[in-house]
């Protein structure tokens, strides 16, 4: 493939990043607390993407190729906050779900989702909604309910897990919701 700076080039990476931008940053959110931290990642791995697009072979997965480059860029910036995060296995598993992910898949997960949020307890999801919907940083919701940061952060940790396995369960029984 020719330099990032070639015309086609840029069609085929903006076509590509359109059409799966929103796995990505659904990928950083899943594994980094904070939504304003996910679009900060997802920022700098859009910019990564680009700068190493000529590294990337047509044919394969972008999603894929996209959520490898996020993985590296939330890994560190979890490790430069000292912020608990999700196992490499549960990591890897969340990039291949998002990678073989058909928007019919997504909206049935979204529905999951929501239905797995409202089973939720008020505390967790007061944490979720501050974290996620709000965009309030790790330290500030710890500030409000008057925990420590690494507490909130490993509430956070478990209540992905939580949801990820009510997504899971909820899908595996075809989509219905209890």
């Amino acid at each position: 493939m020719s330099q990032a700076g070639d015309g086609r080039d840029r069609e085929a990476f903006l076509e590509l990043l359109v059409l799966h931008e929103a796995q990505l940053l659904g990928f950083l959110c899943a594994i980094v607390p904070g939504f304003q931290d996910a679009e900060d990642l997802f920022q700098q791995t859009v910019l990564t993407m680009w700068q190493k697009f000529g590294d990337f072979e047509p044919g394969s997965s972008f999603v894929g190729w996209g959520c490898q480059i996020a993985r590296y860029k939330a890994m560190n910036h979890l490790r430069a906050k000292r912020v608990p995060s999700l196992d490499t296995e549960t990591i890897e598993m969340l990039a291949t779900t998002q990678q073989d992910e058909d928007p019919e898949s997504r909206i049935e997960r979204r529905r999951a989702l929501a239905a797995c949020l409202a089973k939720l307890r008020e505390a967790d999801a007061a944490i979720v909604t501050a974290a996620y919907s709000d965009g309030i940083s790790v330290k500030d919701i710890a500030d409000r309910l008057g925990r420590s940061a690494g507490g909130v952060a490993n509430s956070l940790a478990r209540i992905r897990a939580s949801l990820y396995q009510c997504i899971h369960s909820t899908l595996a029984q075809g989509g219905h919701v209890s």
